[in-house]
């Protein structure tokens, strides 16, 4: 065979060659194109909102974080830190007087409503620190301040029922200063008058009152409408001991009242400052003295 003949026939061979493989990939591109790729589930993207279906299916009562939720179509959240209307406290405190008026109300209010108390059972007692400066014959004068010092009252403690004790026989009305009437008080008879809560809900009073003078037929006259005052009887002198003048002095009092949450006195103290007392009486002999001191009229109530 001449080179010629040869060569065609190689150009022939290839040129058969690339049209098979040009055949064959486009066959083999046909059958990937016609066959179906596998399905994937789709992901939802980030900011893909997701719609769940409706249904009018009531859901089940469910307990979150210890809260029962109730069956209902629209359930209520509880907002934490908020109470609800049933958790709210029921206990209010008592207002507590704002201004020197006010605290004079509250407590002359107070004193006779507890007067107007039909049961409650109070233990009242004094304390009396009395000394006798000048004295009559001189000679007494010791033996004066001994039986004031030991003459102390013992606490007297009452049970009121139907505003009566039964005991003593004596009304509440008298009982507590002022005896046989309600109180009173001047607002210019104070100094000061101030009001603090107290951690149960109510508060206590305080006030300070300025002077006043008494004598043996006449108490006096501002001081003994609100409060107690120095009395013979309470001196505890002998029963041979007489007196027959006596004028009393007072620089200043004060007085303390703790309120309940409900307006009611629970404590209650009369402080009397004596700057000068003179009196004239007999004991075996006349005498004549000359005194200063204090007197302490405590109350405590139980309901």
């Amino acid at each position: 065979m001449t080179n010629k003949k040869l060569l065609q026939l190689v150009a022939i061979v290839v040129v058969a060659a690339a049209v098979f493989t040009t055949i064959l990939l486009v066959g083999l591109q046909r059958i990937k194109q016609e066959t179906p790729a596998p399905e994937t589930a789709a992901q939802p993207s980030e900011t893909q909102s997701t719609t769940l279906p409706t249904t009018s299916e009531t859901l089940p009562a469910v307990t979150i974080d210890g809260n029962y939720l109730a069956e209902e179509s629209n359930p209520t959240f509880p907002t934490t830190g908020t109470p609800t209307t049933t958790e709210a406290s029921t206990t209010a405190a008592l207002q507590v007087p704002q201004d020197k008026n006010s605290v004079i109300r509250t407590y002359i209010n107070a004193v006779n409503a507890l007067k107007a108390t039909p049961t409650f059972t109070l233990e009242k007692s004094q304390t009396l620190q009395v000394v006798i400066d000048e004295m009559t014959p001189s000679s007494m004068r010791s033996l004066a301040n001994k039986i004031i010092d030991g003459s102390q009252k013992a606490p007297e403690t009452y049970s009121f029922s139907g505003g009566s004790d039964a005991a003593s026989g004596k009304s509440a009305t008298f009982v507590i200063a002022p005896a046989g009437k309600n109180a009173s008080l001047d607002p210019s008879t104070v100094k000061s008058a101030t009001a603090a809560p107290t951690a149960d809900g109510g508060c206590t009073l305080n006030l300070t009152l300025g002077g006043d003078t008494q004598t043996l037929s006449a108490p006096p006259a501002k001081l003994g409408a609100c409060m107690d005052v120095l009395t013979v009887e309470a001196m505890g002198l002998p029963s041979a001991a007489k007196i027959d003048e006596m004028t009393v002095q007072y620089d200043n009092a004060s007085i303390t009242a703790t309120l309940d949450k409900d307006g009611r006195i629970t404590q209650m103290e009369h402080h009397l400052v004596v700057t000068d007392a003179t009196a004239n009486g007999s004991y075996v002999m006349s005498v004549t003295a000359r005194m200063h001191g204090d007197a302490v009229h405590q109350y405590k109530i139980t309901y």
